[in-house]
């Protein structure tokens, strides 16, 4: 059966828009649901969701009763979508101008993202037996992390500034360094959604070897045969 136009006199514009839930933060990865109710219109409103300028078209489910309009959707937002303009827009297809919308700024969450690097004093190759060297640990993350970490050889580093280790947030610093120095270092981080570890930075160190006439010349550790 065709639907009966509705007069003239009688078109309204949606009076209501609602989301819910209602710019609540977002998991990257997870998929969310999300109701959108309007009301008001006659003839009934369409609804339509956007993330920025872009039409959301699939993972959505709509229906109509009388005046109002419910559209859920599912989507999984990406860490890419932080920060992002997402609403849901009624509109009634017969009255131009008529779009009512609700939106913000999404707020995904997302583990740490770690990556290690040697402070950009070094190239590796040019580190001595002496030398004070810091490395990086350089973190994208929200929310921000609550805990960082720091590994030698898969073991946890302290603080410990006689044996030359200074630990400050993002930033390991490791004084006068000498032969055991040498290994593998990472970081890692973590928040409210979960844990994210680095990857291995591997850290050589040369040493001075003294030649039959004296001289000396620097040798990486891994030259030393046991």
């Amino acid at each position: 059966m065709r639907q009966k136009k509705t007069p003239i006199s009688r078109q309204m514009k949606p009076l209501i828009v609602r989301v819910e839930p209602h710019k609540r933060h977002l998991s990257a990865d997870k998929e969310a649901e999300l109701k959108c109710t309007t009301s008001g219109s006659r003839p009934p409103a369409v609804i339509t969701w956007w993330k920025g300028s872009k039409e959301l078209k699939s993972g959505r489910t709509d229906s109509q009763t009388g005046d109002s309009t419910v559209s859920i959707l599912r989507f999984v937002p990406s860490v890419e979508d932080n920060g992002k303009y997402f609403s849901c827009r009624a509109h009634n297809p017969v009255i131009p101008g008529s779009a009512k919308e609700e939106g913000w700024n999404l707020e995904v969450f997302y583990a740490p993202q770690v990556t290690l690097q040697l402070g950009s004093t070094f190239r590796q190759g040019e580190v001595k037996e002496g030398n004070d060297v810091f490395f990086e640990c350089n973190i994208r993350a929200n929310p921000w992390v609550t805990e960082i970490s720091w590994y030698f050889e898969g073991r946890e580093l302290r603080t410990n500034t006689s044996a030359g280790i200074i630990i400050s947030n993002q930033t390991l610093v490791l004084q006068n360094i000498n032969r055991t120095s040498r290994g593998n270092y990472r970081c890692s981080a973590a928040n409210a959604d979960g844990v994210g570890t680095s990857n291995e930075v591997f850290l050589r160190v040369k040493f001075p070897k003294i030649k039959k006439d004296n001289s000396t010349q620097f040798c990486h550790r891994s030259s030393v045969i046991a």
